[in-house]
């Protein structure tokens, strides 16, 4: 189950232009949209499941990124009662990743619950990585966080790998950065966040210097 906040109209309308994500359901809660997916009891599928769940988020995620919409939320697991048609929804899950946007996520990213690990009947974190990821970038590998050029402190072992970005797309993703570390104190420091993660996606001097000087 993963929830994230704002903007909701904005973020279901992406959700339904993905084909293959069609059977993820979701639904409106004040300024918050709940996603959902099915866990049953095939290892495989439940892992599947996940994958298609965080590739549907990361969509979502680099799409509004270039509408300034940067989004906060978490994934966690769980007995849950979902009626799309009745816009309810009742269950441990949707406390838990409300409770871990709210208090854990902290800066513009969507974290997974660890209790994930246990649920996936991995060892660690980092199998949960390998596992979800296979061949794709789904979550962030953490033994990319340190190149020389910054040191980016690991506080949580899951999140979504939303910035996947192409070279090109750097100087448009840098600027929105730049413009809201300036307009609000408050804000400075997701921010700031936000651009130590990039510079672990780039060898680029240009572009580290650059988000070095935000």
């Amino acid at each position: 189950m993963y929830k994230f906040i704002k903007p909701q109209h904005n973020a279901l309308e992406e959700l339904k232009n993905i084909n293959s994500k069609k059977h993820i359901g979701s639904i409106v809660i004040s300024d918050s949209v709940i996603l959902t997916i099915p866990f049953g009891e095939s290892d495989g599928e439940n892992i599947y499941n996940l994958k298609e769940l965080c590739i549907a988020i990361k969509k979502i995620q680099s799409t509004l990124i270039k509408k300034n919409i940067w989004l906060r939320g978490a994934v966690s697991c769980g007995d849950t009662y979902f009626n799309k048609f009745r816009n309810q929804i009742v269950g441990s899950a949707y406390i838990d990743a409300y409770l871990l946007e709210e208090n854990v996520a902290k800066y513009p990213r969507v974290i997974l619950d660890n209790r994930l690990i246990k649920e996936l009947k991995c060892r660690n974190a980092n199998e949960v990585i390998q596992i979800v990821n296979g061949q794709d970038k789904v979550l962030y590998i953490w033994d990319n966080a340190f190149n020389g050029d910054v040191i980016f402190e690991k506080d949580l072992p899951l999140f979504i790998d939303y910035l996947t970005v192409e070279q090109n797309s750097f100087e448009e993703i840098i600027e929105l950065i730049e413009d809201n570390a300036r307009q609000n104190i408050s804000l400075y420091s997701k921010f700031k966040w936000i651009s130590k993660y990039l510079i672990t996606k780039t060898t680029d001097r240009n572009i580290i210097n650059r988000l070095h000087e935000i």
